[in-house]
C-alpha cells in the first residue's frame, strides 16, 4: 500500500511541476502537500485545509502520521528532524516547516 501511495504522490508531484510555472513554487508545494494528505488520509484534496489535524480527522492515527512524514520526505527529497516531526500538529504547521526548509 505504501508503494502505491508513493507512486501516486510521485505522479502528483510530476504533474504539479509540469502544470505550474517555475516561479510558482508555493502553489506547487501546496499541491504536493495536499496530495500527500489526501492519499494518506483518504480525503478529497479540496478538503485539505491548514487547520486539519489528528484532532479533526478521526482516522488520522500514528500510522497515518508516519506515512505522511515518509511521503513528504520522498516527495520533497528532504529529511525531517525529530523536533520538526513533533511540531507537525496541523497541515499548516507542516507547510511552515517545509517553507523553513526552503522547499517552497
Amino acid at each position: 500500500m505504501a508503494g502505491e501511495l508513493a507512486l501516486s504522490v510521485s505522479a502528483a508531484e510530476a504533474a504539479a511541476k509540469k502544470d505550474q510555472p517555475d516561479n510558482n513554487g508555493e502553489a506547487t508545494g501546496t499541491a504536493i502537500v495536499a496530495r500527500v494528505f489526501s492519499e494518506a488520509l483518504g480525503i478529497d484534496p479540496c478538503g485539505i485545509t491548514d487547520d486539519l489535524s489528528p484532532e479533526t480527522v478521526e482516522h488520522w492515527d500514528s500510522l497515518k502520521s508516519v506515512m505522511i512524514i515518509a511521503l513528504l520526505q520522498e516527495a520533497f527529497s528532504i529529511e525531517f528532524t525529530d523536533n520538526e516531526v513533533m511540531a507537525m500538529r496541523t497541515v499548516g504547521l507542516v507547510k511552515k516547516i517545509l517553507r523553513r526548509k526552503g522547499v517552497f
